[in-house]
């Protein structure tokens, strides 16, 4: 009787090994089953909170792009998308195993309304993220769920313990799961991109969000919360459960140039948004970094777009090399401060580390990403 039997393991993840007695082992496929019927007990309980217009046909959540497997090494920025769509708008809730993964500055979301854009970016992933991770779409015409998995590579990794088999941050993740939820936690609908603007200009700083109960939404400036200034105005508006909130800077002035952020709080969770804003002033400024190039993680043959946004008076010229080497086989695209190194259809010998190197008479700036082609 395997139940009465004490069985030596060990846990593929953390590496730990002990005895545990036979009856909280299962195999592969009944796993598979335990796994779904937990899954679709949380699914069932997830609330649905827009409702159908009179007379507009609905149809339930179908995935037109399903969530595709990720081997990433360890401390590696993650990023799981898929495309899904729906009438009403589906309610987007990711799960973690059976556990409702909540906002947070280790788990962002983002969801587009515009392409059906579902997205759940690790921010640093650690060997306890491994596992399964399942994007639910729910509307109240019903539901559909994309599942994958994601393998962390612990074999380079500074991250782990080798005393309690945990990575340094283990605790952080656990705020991140819970049980079930109530409402909406907040969820922005996607990632801005850094303005570059002049000064005594005016600036509109707009962030979209979904939420039940209503968030709390507080702007900060370089990390101080934005109370009142004389030439700054907030609106924050609603539409149910959608959410508006504006910022309009008239004539902005080079030191209102930094980091914005905005955090949007309930009781299901709390998310923040970074938009960083350079104000030119038509005097000579070296080159400087408004957003870093990405590490990509990419199957062979799939097409991958190196971003980079570099900003200087004068314009700084750039390059790309990969290994330290100039990159001749592949021209590049540079829009304003825009740049971009399209790659098409990679093959594994694609793999690198790629830099954009930017110059101008005043200084050099560089910013790095590694891609891995499998």
């Amino acid at each position: 009787d395997t139940n009465s039997d004490w069985w030596f393991v060990k846990k593929n993840l953390t590496q730990e090994k002990g005895w545990v007695p036979g009856q909280c082992l299962i195999d592969e496929k009944n796993y598979a089953t335990y796994f779904q019927e937990k899954l679709n007990e949380k699914i069932d309980k997830l609330p649905v909170f827009e409702k159908a217009l009179p007379g507009v046909k609905t149809f339930a959540p179908r995935f037109i792009e399903k969530l595709k497997p990720i081997h990433t090494p360890d401390g590696y920025t993650v990023q799981f998308e898929c495309r899904v769509e729906g009438l009403p708008r589906p309610q987007i809730t990711w799960f973690k195993q059976t556990a409702i993964i909540k906002p947070s500055q280790d788990f962002q979301m983002y969801y587009d309304a515009d392409d059906n854009t579902a997205t759940l970016i690790i921010r640093e992933v650690f060997p306890e993220d491994a596992g399964t991770y399942t994007c639910v779409a729910k509307n109240t015409a019903g539901f559909a769920s994309s599942t994958t998995e994601l393998t962390v590579d612990t074999l380079i990794s500074d991250h782990a313990s080798d005393i309690t088999g945990h990575s340094r941050k283990s605790l952080s993740r656990e705020s991140s799961l819970a049980d079930i939820l109530e409402g909406i936690p907040p969820t922005f609908s996607r990632k801005p991109k850094a303005k570059c603007v002049n000064e005594k200009t005016n600036v509109i700083l707009e962030c979209r969000l979904v939420a039940v109960p209503e968030p709390e939404v507080v702007w900060y400036f370089n990390d101080e919360k934005i109370i009142h200034l004389e030439n700054i105005s907030i609106v924050t508006e609603s539409d149910m459960h959608m959410y508006c909130s504006v910022m309009k800077i008239n004539q902005v002035k080079k030191q209102q140039e930094g980091l914005y952020k905005i955090v949007a709080t309930n009781r299901e969770g709390e998310a923040t948004l970074e938009i960083p804003l350079k104000v030119k002033t038509g005097l000579k400024e070296p080159p400087q970094i408004l957003e870093p190039l990405s590490s990509f993680i990419v199957r062979k043959g799939e097409t991958v777009i190196l971003y980079t946004q570099i900003v200087g008076t004068p314009e700084p010229t750039v390059i790309w090399l990969k290994d330290d080497k100039p990159i001749e086989n592949v021209i590049p695209f540079k829009d304003n401060d825009v740049n971009k190194l399209t790659l098409i259809q990679p093959t594994i010998s694609d793999s690198g580390e790629y830099s954009c190197v930017a110059t101008n008479e005043l200084g050099t700036v560089q910013t790095k990403a590694t891609l891995i082609v499998e």
